[in-house]
């Protein structure tokens, strides 16, 4: 690399051990997700937490720090701790098991490096809180005697083990500490045992309860690390949705008495345009008898129904307004009209209308039908029919809704239609709100807001912005491979280096490319130097390289490009990755 001749006149810098804190999980740095009285309390205490390498990443932690102190937190309002406890154990260390595995045996989510020394043991002394809102104080603060050097990077997950063997004096009441409450959410669990028997136990019992914790850290002399910054362009999603606003007791949708026509396009997404009038087929057979928030059994199409990013002969349908596509189990009803909720489920959907529905259930008169088009058997019907929307207190008239999903079977280039006979949100559970749209789940990429009535949706194959990583440290010796992923299509990718930074970024236009939405994150035109050109096929391309050693806290600053040889996404035919933080170091 040319411009690593530059480096002698560059002044080292020396990483300095800055105190930070991080708090886990991420969820409890502004809130109290929930709170448990069974870590610190009156009685003696055995409580393991292994807490996920991304609850570190996603708060941009990846490369090694040093954990020196550990605090819990009251939750919000209470008043209350004093007391001391006279003998308290800590000790920090990487989990042998993942967060979502942890064991019921101690020594079994322990690691082969372990400490065998806990990293602190004494007395912990508890003031009183002050009752905050919020946020309350962090009453409990431990400085670990032996800090633990931590590595988010290497994916395995982080220990903390608290024992508390002899009750406290004076003994307060069970404290109320801030912890998680889902394992699956906040990426954390814990196992605990309480009473006497912790001074003895070797199992105990799992909970999703595992205290929030705020760790203090620094970064110490000679971390090799590389913290990206910036996002490359562009996201391309084949999601698609139209988010209605609640105004309870208002409906706000414009889609009564429209249909909306879905059909697949040649780019690997959906063409689907908004046309007036609605011709609902009348159902013929047996309603589902769905009740409130359900899903159906299984229900096998007629034919194998294709859509962007796969194809199924099965489908669920729930009560609240949409479908499930495929999968081998039945997915949980969805009655939250948000995007997130949409783009997050575990199964590809189609939502004629999202919302809090309330058919009647045993009734099975204002239900939900699926059966084939009686008149055209290369269609199959999915109704609402009469439906209402869920209220606590029923408006006088309550207001109902009559609309359809039809599949149909293309055979290869299969469409769909969202058909409105009328449509009402005004449920006062979800405030009205309600959502129209297509996901395939498992945390599709946002494609943004659409109005159906006044836009034509083009959506394409899913895919991300051109993306710069690597998944080793820069350490001074050492080779590492820097990746380009999302590449478009085989051609020319330039990676460039510098010794300045635009960590903000600078739109490629404000430099007369014609290329919006895109950034520069290196000082244009700036001293930079190429690694390259380098020829990647699609999807992704690696570049190995070796730092040399003697710069030890040197920065560097590397971006990637791509020039778009074939479907140029924007005029300039140029788009750019994020940008990576490179500091050089032994460690």
């Amino acid at each position: 690399m040319q411009a690593l001749s530059k480096l002698s006149v560059i002044l080292l810098m020396s990483a300095t051990a800055v105190a930070q804190t991080l708090v886990v999980p991420p969820a409890a740095a502004a809130g109290d997700p929930s709170w448990t009285q069974n870590i610190w309390r009156e009685v003696q205490t055995r409580n393991q937490a292994v807490y996920d390498t991304s609850t570190f990443t996603s708060q941009g932690v990846f490369s090694p720090v040093q954990i020196n102190s550990i605090e819990y937190r009251i939750g919000a309002t209470f008043v209350e701790g004093n007391g001391v406890y006279p003998n308290v154990q800590v000790s920090v260390g990487y989990a042998a098991t993942d967060y979502a595995a942890i064991d019921v045996t101690f020594a079994n989510n322990r690691s082969a490096s372990f400490p065998t020394t806990p990293n602190f043991v004494g007395p912990v002394t508890v003031g009183t809180s002050t009752g905050g809102t919020p946020i309350n104080d962090y009453l409990i603060n431990i400085p670990l005697q032996t800090p633990f050097l931590f590595d988010p990077s290497l994916g395995q997950d982080l220990l903390v083990e608290l024992y508390i063997d002899t009750v406290p004096s004076p003994a307060p009441a069970a404290l109320h500490i801030v912890s998680a409450n889902s394992i699956a959410t906040h990426k954390c669990s814990s196992v605990r045992v309480l009473f006497a028997a912790a001074t003895t136990a070797t199992t105990g019992a799992v909970s999703a309860f595992c205290p929030a914790v705020r760790f203090g850290y620094s970064i110490p002399p000679g971390v090799a690390k590389h913290d990206p910054y910036g996002t490359g362009c562009y996201t391309i999603a084949s999601s698609w949705y139209e988010a209605f606003p609640g105004a309870y007791p208002l409906s706000t949708n414009d889609l009564s008495g429209n249909t909306v026509q879905v059909f697949s396009n040649g780019s690997g997404g959906h063409t689907a345009v908004t046309v007036p009038g609605a011709t609902i087929v009348a159902p013929t057979t047996t309603g589902l008898a769905l009740g409130d928030d359900v899903v159906s059994a299984a229900i096998t199409l007629p034919f194998t129904f294709d859509y962007p990013g796969g194809s199924t002969s099965t489908i669920y349908v729930d009560s609240n307004g949409s479908i499930a596509l495929g999968g081998a189990a039945a997915p949980g009803s969805i009655n939250t009209p948000t995007a997130a909720a949409l783009l997050n489920a575990t199964h590809a959907r189609i939502c004629a209308s999202l919302q809090d529905l309330l058919p009647d259930g045993a009734t099975n008169i204002a239900n939900v039908y699926a059966e084939v088009d009686p008149s055209n058997p290369s269609v199959f019907l999915i109704t609402w029919l009469g439906v209402p929307c869920f209220q606590t207190t029923p408006s006088v008239p309550q207001l109902t809704s009559t609309f359809q999903i039809a599949l149909i079977d293309g055979g290869g280039a299969d469409a769909f239609e969202l058909r409105y006979q009328t449509l009402v949100n005004d449920s006062d559970s979800s405030g009205g709100g309600a959502l129209t749209g297509f996901s395939k789940g498992g945390g599709a990429f946002d494609g943004g807001n659409y109005d159906l009535t006044a836009s034509v949706v083009q959506t394409a194959t899913e895919l991300g912005p051109l993306t710069l990583s690597t998944s080793a440290r820069p350490i001074m010796g050492n080779p590492v491979t820097y990746t380009v992923s999302n590449i478009r299509s085989p051609g020319v990718t330039l990676m460039q280096a510098s010794f300045g930074q635009d960590l903000a970024g600078t739109p490629l236009t404000s430099y007369g490319l014609p290329a919006p939405g895109c950034s520069g994150y290196l000082p244009f035109p700036g001293s930079m130097t190429s690694f390259g050109p380098l020829v990647f096929s699609s999807p992704t391309g690696g570049f190995s390289f070796t730092w040399p050693v003697g710069y030890a806290g040197v920065q560097v600053f590397v971006q990637a490009f791509e020039l778009e040889t074939s479907n140029p996404e924007n005029p300039a035919g140029v788009i750019t990755s994020n940008g990576l933080q490179v500091l050089l170091g032994t460690l």
